[in-house]
């Protein structure tokens, strides 16, 4: 089936198990994820100081500076950018507008975020699903997928250490 061949096609790519993770529609069932951002400040304290976590982990950090992608994150409710620029010598963490072209445009609610960072949501599915929209060199951001593995694990942590528990998912 073509499912079955995209799934497989992925994982000849080293993408694992991108199929596994569900659909955000699928992790609200479990819990419900609604408005887990109060406003854009908080959305920033929060995925800004993350990302820098990210760009700091020895497993990770090194791996999308050697991406030389630029990815910008476009939130919803609340209204936020976040750009990750990773073509130059250093990896930058953009909050607010950036001034160059980011190479992929990621639009999404900032509860999808929140589900997928917790590896509760599937960013393959959410693409095809058109809950997150997607301007650019797609597949080249696809391929980063492996490389966010370990990140779902660290969220939930890193929410419980900032006092956040209350924001993890189950």
């Amino acid at each position: 089936s073509r499912r079955r061949h995209t799934r497989s096609t992925l994982q000849s790519r080293g993408l694992g198990d991108v199929y596994k993770r569900q659909p955000l529609a699928a992790a609200q069932k479990d819990q419900a994820v609604t408005n887990v951002f109060k406003d854009a400040k908080m959305l920033y304290e929060i995925l800004v100081e993350f990302y820098e976590l990210l760009k700091n982990n020895p497993e990770i950090g090194p791996k999308l500076a050697q991406s030389n992608l630029c990815v910008q994150f476009r939130y919803k409710n609340p209204s936020a950018v976040i750009t990750i620029d990773a073509t130059g010598d250093d990896l930058k963490i953009i909050q607010g507008e950036f001034d160059g072209q980011p190479e992929v445009v990621l639009t999404m609610n900032a509860d999808f975020a929140h589900a997928f960072w917790h590896g509760k949501a599937n960013l393959v599915s959410a693409l095809t699903r058109r809950q997150v929209k997607a301007k650019g060199n797609v597949p080249k951001t696809i391929k980063l997928l492996p490389i966010l593995n370990p990140s779902y694990a660290l969220y939930p942590k890193f929410l419980a250490d900032k006092g956040l528990r209350h924001l993890v998912m189950t």
